[in-house]
């Protein structure tokens, strides 16, 4: 794991300081977690997440997915990859180191490739050494692994192809799905992820992997995963654990972590106090949820929750489905095709069955996973819930 240099602290001292720390903060906000929506013990899920995570953030919503990953038991992940194009400096640690300390979780957190791929076959095997180990880790993952495992990517997807290419076998044998928050629904559309490696995103469509396809624009296309999160509710009072209020304030106020120490930062009451209101653009909780294996659950006027199975007395509700499509790409990785329920399918497509409600049903399910966030320590032992 790559050390961040020159801001005051470094990965070993919060890495020391995160389990003891977890039940400090844990204790600080009197909070535990929630049972699960389902009620019952949740399957685990092998997962290999990449994103391109910065702190200061480019944009706040890789913030709240990366809570969104540790909000949910049943993710085993077994790694962080930070897509960030080599900015090491900007490479969003903080965030995870906060992230592992709520949890008290440890997970490997590694730097990703710094360029773009040169062609859909391309290695990447010339890139620097220390932009290597996201690619060494997802075939050290899927190689150790006893079965398959998923792999969610929220910005460009050059290391997952990356190891493809070192090792197609292997990735068709443990790859359980590539779960991609990438491109456009319509022909001719363009989107920031594709931009980022164009050339990887079409080698992933053509790899014959099993890909799950998660378009971010247009925004009111049946097939975009677009929405608005309402994030003013999650920081009123005990709704949410108070720790978790301070770790979004941290990444919004953009804290230098040389000042502001992250770990330690998740107790600081006056982050927590803060009471920030507005609309954030969302694109990643279908796909989250989806690799999870939860599905959405009404379970009163207006309440909808996320789980691995019925809620008592909750009825299902289908705002989004998946459909076997094929996506045909230009070299900038703009669609020239489209088709939903394609004979010779790619990928498996998300489209929203509810467009009326489906931004309205995401926002009830998010702020109540992360009402429910597991915190580590003895808040979380002592089985009581802050604000009930």
């Amino acid at each position: 794991m790559t050390r961040r240099k020159g801001k005051g602290w470094s990965m070993q001292k919060a890495a020391a300081m995160a389990w003891a720390l977890a039940a400090l903060v844990a204790v600080a906000v009197g909070h535990a977690v929630a049972p699960a929506a389902s009620g019952g013990e949740p399957a685990r899920v092998p997962l290999i997440y990449s994103t391109d995570l910065y702190h200061p953030y480019v944009d706040l919503d890789d913030h709240f997915d990366l809570a969104q990953v540790f909000a949910m038991p049943e993710f085993d992940v077994r790694a962080i990859i930070l897509d960030v194009n080599g900015e090491v400096a900007r490479a969003g640690r903080p965030a995870v180191e906060q992230m592992m300390a709520l949890s008290g979780r440890r997970v490997p957190c590694v730097l990703g490739l710094k360029g773009k791929l040169k062609g859909l076959d391309d290695k990447a095997l010339d890139q620097p050494a220390e932009f290597q180990e996201g690619v060494k880790y997802i075939l050290k993952v899927l190689g150790d692994a006893a079965g398959p495992v998923a792999i969610i990517t929220t910005g460009s997807t050059r290391d997952v192809v990356a190891a493809f290419n070192r090792d197609p076998a292997l990735c068709r044998e443990k790859i359980r799905g590539v779960y991609a928050n990438i491109g456009s629904a319509v022909v001719g559309g363009g989107e920031y992820n594709v931009r980022l490696d164009a050339a990887s995103y079409r080698a992933l469509l053509a790899s014959g992997l099993p890909v799950f396809w998660f378009p971010c624009f247009p925004d009111t296309h049946p097939g975009a995963t677009f929405w608005r999160f309402d994030y003013g509710p999650m920081f009123e009072a005990e709704v949410v654990p108070a720790g978790l209020r301070a770790y979004l304030t941290y990444a919004m106020r953009k804290l230098d972590p040389g000042a502001s120490e992250p770990v330690a930062s998740l107790a600081d009451a006056s982050l927590a106090a803060v009471r920030p209101k507005g609309l954030k653009e969302m694109w990643c909780t279908p796909s989250l949820l989806a690799a999870a294996g939860r599905k959405v659950y009404c379970v009163g006027p207006d309440q909808w929750v996320a789980a691995a199975a019925p809620p008592p007395g909750a009825t299902e509700e289908k705002v989004f489905e998946f459909v076997p499509a094929r996506v045909e790409l230009d070299d900038a990785g703009k669609p020239t095709k489209v088709e939903y329920g394609a004979a010779e399918p790619n990928v498996t497509a998300f489209r929203r069955t509810d467009a009326e409600r489906y931004g309205k049903v995401m926002n009830s399910c998010l702020l109540d996973l992360y009402r429910r966030f597991p915190l580590a320590g003895k808040a979380a032992e002592a089985g009581h819930t802050e604000g009930r």
